[in-house]
C-alpha cells in the first residue's frame, strides 16, 4: 500500500490507530494511562517553552499524522 492510499484508508477508520510499515498496515496497541500522562506532560513543557520564547508555533497533543519520506 502506498502512503497516499494509506492516508485515504486511515481517514475512513472509525476505531483504532494504525501505522504504515513497509507498505503494510499495522494496528497500534491501545494507549495506557501512564503513556497518556507522559504525553500530556511533554505537550505542556513544549507549549510553555514556545510561548516563553515568543514563538507562535503550535504543539499538537494527539491524532496528527506524520509522513516520513525515506527516499
Amino acid at each position: 500500500m502506498t502512503v497516499k492510499e494509506f492516508l485515504v484508508w486511515a481517514e475512513a477508520q472509525t476505531e483504532g490507530k494504525y501505522e504504515l510499515v513497509s507498505g503494510e498496515i499495522v494496528r497500534m496497541a491501545a494507549e495506557r494511562v501512564r503513556h497518556n500522562l507522559g504525553k500530556a506532560e511533554i505537550w505542556l513543557v513544549l507549549r510553555t517553552a514556545l510561548r516563553a520564547a515568543g514563538l507562535r508555533n503550535v504543539v499538537y497533543n494527539d491524532g496528527m499524522g506524520v509522513v516520513i519520506d525515506h527516499d
